[in-house]
């Protein structure tokens, strides 16, 4: 069988011995009572035995793997924390350079009559067009990355599952269109700020 850790064939005893001959047991599962101290005494009173070669304690194992899986789950966070960081600092910058680029021309328009709340529309309609289309382009592209990234790291003892519900789709593309409206939300004051004359002085 395939595990999350290590690999594991079962077979019965008498299947055992048609394949490798006479069977002598080298192991003992055994259940203990007591508390989690009574049961820690005990096997390592168990390890010091000359006879006995190895011991190990499954709810020891049990909370290493949750250490473990603590730190992991922490780096995890960390990652999600500084991609979210970048896609926002990302929609920033390509909205301020959009909107100091095009100066004249959202000059021209409030020139021409075009209130704030309609310049605010024109500007952020297209972000938003354009966080939709990198959604759409940025899911299946993910799912192909984090699968060939998983493939990679795969190792025989060792198995990743990259199981993703239809929830996590769902929370990745509303925080992007929420970095986009509050992105829109700050730049809309650049928009503002936008002095029609000082933007249309010609610069010979």
């Amino acid at each position: 069988t395939v595990n999350y850790l290590g690999n594991y064939v079962y077979m019965t005893q008498s299947t055992y011995e048609e394949l490798f001959g006479e069977f002598h047991a080298n192991g003992v599962i055994a259940h203990l009572n007591g508390n989690k101290e009574e049961r820690k005494e005990f096997t390592e009173e168990l390890s010091m035995k000359e006879n006995i070669l190895t011991i190990m304690d499954t709810s020891a194992v049990g909370e290493n793997m949750d250490d473990a899986f603590r730190i992991i789950n922490l780096v995890v966070t960390i990652v999600i924390v500084m991609a979210a960081s970048l896609a926002f600092v990302v929609l920033f910058t390509l909205s301020t350079t959009n909107i100091s680029e095009r100066d004249r021309e959202l000059a021209t328009i409030k020139v021409l009559g075009f209130y704030d709340k309609e310049v605010h529309l024109y500007v952020n309609k297209e972000t938003l067009i354009l966080t939709f289309l990198g959604i759409l382009l940025g899911m299946p592209l993910g799912k192909i990355f984090g699968a060939w990234l998983i493939s990679v790291l795969d190792m025989p003892s060792m198995y990743f599952a990259d199981t993703l519900f239809p929830i996590s789709y769902v929370i990745a593309g509303a925080m992007a269109m929420l970095f986009a409206l509050i992105v829109n939300f700050i730049t809309d004051r650049l928009l503002d700020r936008i002095n029609p004359v000082e933007a249309l002085k010609s610069i010979e």
